[in-house]
Protein backbone atom coordinates (compact mmCIF):
# COMPACT_ATOMS: atom_id res chain seq x y z
CA UNK A 1 0.00 0.00 0.00
CA UNK A 2 1.40 3.49 -1.23
CA UNK A 3 -0.44 7.19 -0.60
CA UNK A 4 -2.18 9.30 -3.45
CA UNK A 5 0.33 12.18 -4.15
CA UNK A 6 -1.95 14.78 -4.71
CA UNK A 7 -4.53 14.03 -1.77
CA UNK A 8 -2.37 11.11 0.62
CA UNK A 9 -5.26 8.71 -0.18
CA UNK A 10 -4.53 4.86 0.86
CA UNK A 11 -4.31 3.36 -2.65
CA UNK A 12 -2.89 -0.04 -3.46
CA UNK A 13 -0.01 -0.87 -6.30
CA UNK A 14 -2.60 -1.56 -9.18
CA UNK A 15 -4.82 1.33 -9.33
CA UNK A 16 -4.85 3.63 -12.30
CA UNK A 17 -6.56 6.74 -10.58
CA UNK A 18 -6.77 7.36 -6.97
CA UNK A 19 -10.68 7.07 -5.61
CA UNK A 20 -10.81 10.26 -3.75
CA UNK A 21 -9.21 12.95 -5.77
CA UNK A 22 -9.11 11.10 -9.47
CA UNK A 23 -5.53 12.15 -9.81
CA UNK A 24 -3.32 9.92 -12.11
CA UNK A 25 -0.89 7.57 -10.04
CA UNK A 26 0.62 6.00 -13.08
CA UNK A 27 1.89 7.96 -15.65
CA UNK A 28 -0.10 7.40 -18.86
CA UNK A 29 1.95 4.26 -20.77
CA UNK A 30 3.23 5.85 -23.86
CA UNK A 31 1.37 4.70 -26.95
CA UNK A 32 4.42 2.18 -29.16
CA UNK A 33 5.33 3.93 -32.23
CA UNK A 34 4.25 2.55 -35.13
CA UNK A 35 6.54 0.57 -37.02
CA UNK A 36 8.42 2.42 -40.07
CA UNK A 37 7.21 1.25 -43.08
CA UNK A 38 8.69 -1.40 -44.66
CA UNK A 39 11.42 -0.42 -47.24
CA UNK A 40 10.86 -1.99 -50.70
CA UNK A 41 14.14 -3.00 -52.16
CA UNK A 42 15.01 -1.60 -55.32
CA UNK A 43 14.71 -4.86 -57.15
CA UNK A 44 11.39 -5.83 -56.21
CA UNK A 45 9.95 -2.11 -56.80
CA UNK A 46 11.74 -2.10 -60.64
CA UNK A 47 9.31 -5.34 -60.82
CA UNK A 48 5.87 -4.03 -59.77
CA UNK A 49 6.67 -1.25 -62.20
CA UNK A 50 6.30 -3.78 -64.83
CA UNK A 51 2.75 -3.65 -64.35
CA UNK A 52 2.01 -0.28 -64.74
CA UNK A 53 3.65 -0.87 -68.66
CA UNK A 54 0.53 -2.80 -70.00
CA UNK A 55 -2.26 -0.82 -68.43
CA UNK A 56 -0.49 2.36 -70.15
CA UNK A 57 -0.06 0.21 -73.58
CA UNK A 58 -3.75 -0.68 -73.31
CA UNK A 59 -5.02 2.59 -72.77
CA UNK A 60 -2.93 3.91 -75.95
CA UNK A 61 -3.98 0.54 -77.98
CA UNK A 62 -7.75 1.65 -77.58
CA UNK A 63 -7.20 5.26 -78.03
CA UNK A 64 -5.19 4.55 -81.34
CA UNK A 65 -8.15 1.97 -82.48
CA UNK A 66 -10.71 4.34 -82.26
CA UNK A 67 -8.19 7.53 -83.74
CA UNK A 68 -8.54 5.20 -86.81
CA UNK A 69 -11.79 4.51 -87.24
CA UNK A 70 -14.03 7.36 -86.67
CA UNK A 71 -16.98 5.35 -87.05
CA UNK A 72 -16.59 2.78 -84.22
CA UNK A 73 -18.62 4.48 -81.77
CA UNK A 74 -21.40 4.14 -84.22
CA UNK A 75 -20.57 0.68 -85.19
CA UNK A 76 -20.52 -0.44 -81.59
CA UNK A 77 -24.26 0.88 -80.94
CA UNK A 78 -25.29 -0.87 -83.91
CA UNK A 79 -23.83 -3.91 -82.62
CA UNK A 80 -25.80 -3.76 -79.53
CA UNK A 81 -28.81 -2.38 -80.66
CA UNK A 82 -28.82 -5.71 -83.25
CA UNK A 83 -29.02 -8.30 -80.49
CA UNK A 84 -31.87 -10.61 -80.25
CA UNK A 85 -32.78 -13.73 -78.29
CA UNK A 86 -32.03 -16.46 -79.99
CA UNK A 87 -33.48 -20.30 -78.67
CA UNK A 88 -31.14 -22.73 -78.81
CA UNK A 89 -32.62 -25.41 -77.03
CA UNK A 90 -36.29 -25.78 -75.95
CA UNK A 91 -36.96 -22.71 -74.16
CA UNK A 92 -33.17 -21.94 -73.79
CA UNK A 93 -32.98 -18.43 -75.08
CA UNK A 94 -29.57 -16.62 -75.30
CA UNK A 95 -28.64 -12.98 -76.83
CA UNK A 96 -27.02 -12.58 -80.54
CA UNK A 97 -25.83 -10.07 -82.67
CA UNK A 98 -28.70 -10.31 -85.62
CA UNK A 99 -25.94 -9.80 -88.17
CA UNK A 100 -21.64 -9.77 -89.22
CA UNK A 101 -20.32 -6.43 -87.74
CA UNK A 102 -17.41 -6.97 -89.82
CA UNK A 103 -16.13 -3.50 -89.15
CA UNK A 104 -16.07 -3.61 -85.36
CA UNK A 105 -14.88 -7.14 -85.23
CA UNK A 106 -11.68 -6.23 -87.50
CA UNK A 107 -10.87 -3.26 -84.77
CA UNK A 108 -11.37 -5.71 -81.91
CA UNK A 109 -9.19 -8.35 -84.19
CA UNK A 110 -6.40 -5.83 -84.57
CA UNK A 111 -6.04 -4.47 -80.60
CA UNK A 112 -5.91 -8.44 -79.68
CA UNK A 113 -3.13 -8.97 -82.50
CA UNK A 114 -1.48 -5.88 -81.12
CA UNK A 115 -1.62 -6.24 -77.82
CA UNK A 116 -0.67 -9.70 -77.96
CA UNK A 117 2.33 -9.15 -79.37
CA UNK A 118 2.94 -6.47 -76.97
CA UNK A 119 2.56 -8.83 -74.37
CA UNK A 120 5.70 -11.23 -76.21
CA UNK A 121 7.70 -7.77 -75.35
CA UNK A 122 6.72 -7.63 -71.84
CA UNK A 123 7.86 -11.16 -71.49
CA UNK A 124 11.06 -10.71 -72.34
CA UNK A 125 11.70 -7.58 -70.11
CA UNK A 126 10.07 -9.88 -67.12
CA UNK A 127 12.93 -12.07 -68.00
CA UNK A 128 15.30 -9.23 -68.54
CA UNK A 129 14.45 -7.51 -64.92
CA UNK A 130 14.04 -11.36 -63.21
CA UNK A 131 10.15 -10.73 -62.49
CA UNK A 132 8.52 -13.58 -60.13
CA UNK A 133 7.49 -16.92 -62.39
CA UNK A 134 3.99 -16.34 -61.21
CA UNK A 135 4.11 -12.79 -63.16
CA UNK A 136 6.26 -14.43 -66.21
CA UNK A 137 3.32 -16.88 -66.01
CA UNK A 138 0.89 -14.36 -66.10
CA UNK A 139 2.35 -12.45 -68.92
CA UNK A 140 2.81 -16.00 -71.43
CA UNK A 141 -1.05 -16.77 -70.84
CA UNK A 142 -1.45 -13.24 -71.58
CA UNK A 143 -0.07 -14.03 -74.99
CA UNK A 144 -1.89 -17.18 -75.77
CA UNK A 145 -5.56 -15.52 -74.55
CA UNK A 146 -4.66 -12.16 -76.78
CA UNK A 147 -3.67 -13.60 -79.75
CA UNK A 148 -5.84 -16.37 -80.00
CA UNK A 149 -9.19 -13.84 -78.96
CA UNK A 150 -7.96 -12.16 -82.07
CA UNK A 151 -7.92 -15.46 -84.09
CA UNK A 152 -11.15 -16.30 -82.74
CA UNK A 153 -12.51 -12.82 -84.08
CA UNK A 154 -10.91 -13.25 -87.50
CA UNK A 155 -12.99 -16.15 -88.60
CA UNK A 156 -16.30 -14.51 -86.91
CA UNK A 157 -15.30 -11.49 -88.91
CA UNK A 158 -14.94 -13.91 -91.69
CA UNK A 159 -18.04 -15.69 -91.23
CA UNK A 160 -16.72 -18.63 -90.82
CA UNK A 161 -18.00 -19.73 -87.05
CA UNK A 162 -20.93 -18.05 -85.49
CA UNK A 163 -21.54 -16.21 -82.86
CA UNK A 164 -21.87 -18.94 -80.18
CA UNK A 165 -19.12 -20.42 -81.75
CA UNK A 166 -16.90 -17.72 -81.28
CA UNK A 167 -18.29 -17.49 -77.15
CA UNK A 168 -17.56 -21.26 -77.24
CA UNK A 169 -13.62 -20.25 -78.45
CA UNK A 170 -13.37 -18.13 -75.89
CA UNK A 171 -14.00 -19.53 -73.07
CA UNK A 172 -11.78 -22.66 -73.85
CA UNK A 173 -9.18 -20.17 -74.50
CA UNK A 174 -9.94 -18.50 -70.92
CA UNK A 175 -9.41 -22.06 -69.52
CA UNK A 176 -6.47 -23.31 -71.89
CA UNK A 177 -5.02 -19.70 -70.66
CA UNK A 178 -5.71 -20.21 -66.80
CA UNK A 179 -4.20 -23.54 -67.45
CA UNK A 180 -1.09 -22.28 -69.36
CA UNK A 181 -0.54 -20.22 -66.51
CA UNK A 182 -0.98 -22.54 -63.81
CA UNK A 183 1.93 -25.17 -65.40
CA UNK A 184 4.36 -22.24 -66.23
CA UNK A 185 4.25 -21.11 -62.57
CA UNK A 186 4.55 -24.74 -61.49
CA UNK A 187 7.65 -25.77 -63.61
CA UNK A 188 9.25 -22.27 -63.18
CA UNK A 189 8.85 -22.50 -59.07
CA UNK A 190 10.31 -25.93 -59.00
CA UNK A 191 14.04 -24.65 -60.23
Amino acid sequence: MSNCPKCGEKISEEMVFCPRCGSALKPPTEAQPPSPPRIRHEEEARRDILGFIPFGFFLIAVGVIFLTRPNLISEISDFFRDFQLNELWPNVFLPAPASNHPVLYGAVEEFCYIFGIFQVGMLILRFAYGSPPSQKAGTASDIVFWLGAGYLLGILKAQTIGWFAFLAGLIILIGLTIIIRAVITLGMARK
